[in-house]
C-alpha cells in the first residue's frame, strides 16, 4: 500500500491496539519485532510511520518509560511525549517533549494550548 499510493506518512493509533498476541506469544518480543518492521519500512519507503505508545502508569519521564517492551523507544528514531505541563499552573498548556532525535540530536519542548471549543 505505501508503494502504491505512494503513502509518506502513516500513523498507528496505538501499539497496544496493533498487536494481539494469543497466549504462547510473548507480548515484549512481539512489541519488539513490530516495531523493528516498522523502522525497516519507514527507512526502505523513505516514510514517516508514528506509532502511538502510551506511557506506563504514573511515567513518561524518559524513553524508558513508555508502556510494553524496551525496544519501543530503542528502536524508534524519534521519541516524543505529549503531555500535561504540571509544573505550571495552567489548565490549557500542553507540551510536546523531544525526548529522543536520531536525526538532528536536537531535544527541547514545545507549548501548546488546548482549546475545549476547538476540540
Amino acid at each position: 500500500m505505501l508503494i502504491k499510493k505512494a503513502v509518506r506518512f502513516v500513523i498507528i493509533d496505538n501499539l497496544m491496539m496493533a498487536i494481539t498476541p494469543n497466549g504462547r506469544d510473548n507480548l515484549y518480543m512481539l512489541q519488539s519485532a513490530f516495531v523493528g518492521k516498522l523502522s525497516r519500512l519507514a527507512k526502505r519507503y523513505n516514510a514517516v510511520i508514528m506509532l502511538i505508545a502510551h506511557p506506563r502508569k504514573g511515567s513518561g519521564e524518559s524513553n524508558d518509560d513508555i508502556s510494553g517492551s524496551g525496544d519501543v523507544g530503542n528502536k524508534a528514531d524519534i521519541v516524543m511525549y505529549y503531555d500535561r505541563d504540571n509544573d505550571r499552573d495552567m489548565d490549557d498548556l500542553r507540551v510536546l517533549r523531544v525526548m529522543k532525535n536520531r536525526l538532528t540530536g536536537k531535544l527541547g519542548t514545545v507549548d501548546m494550548w488546548f482549546s475545549e471549543s476547538k476540540r
